[in-house]
């Protein structure tokens, strides 16, 4: 299968959840499905982590790197919009309604997954709220 890209970023990795503080923040929102333009489709609390810092990751609480992505597969109606030179708003309107996740949307699969921080995210895809 055939995949199309529309945008990628790199963010920083959590150094470690052994090293990590947990912080429920579920109660800083109200109705804690948006905080900055960031939506959480989740009914119970939300648990973020954030790194302490240490030797090994200079004190910053991170330690490497990971992508989030926003790739389409290219299936019938994506080709047929592609070969009638669409422009890319109107392909990227057609692949979300066909489900592919936005990068801010990849980005707080991340964030929930515990591998990065909500600053991260924020910071990353500020422009795509």
């Amino acid at each position: 299968m055939n995949f199309l890209s529309f945008e990628w970023r790199i963010i920083e990795k959590i150094g470690g959840q052994e090293n990590g503080d947990e912080k429920d923040i579920s109660r800083l929102f109200d109705p804690p499905a948006l905080v900055h333009g960031l939506e959480f489709n989740q009914k119970r609390p939300i648990t973020l982590f954030q790194g302490k810092g240490c030797l090994k990751c200079r004190g910053t609480g991170y330690l490497g790197r990971i992508g989030i992505y926003e790739l389409v597969p290219i299936n019938a109606s994506i080709r047929r919009l592609i070969k009638a030179e669409t422009d890319t708003e109107t392909l990227r309107a057609q692949a979300i309604k066909e489900g592919v996740y936005t990068l801010r949307q990849n980005a707080v699969k991340k964030l929930l997954e515990g591998k990065t921080t909500l600053e991260e995210v924020l910071r990353v895809t500020w422009t795509h709220a």
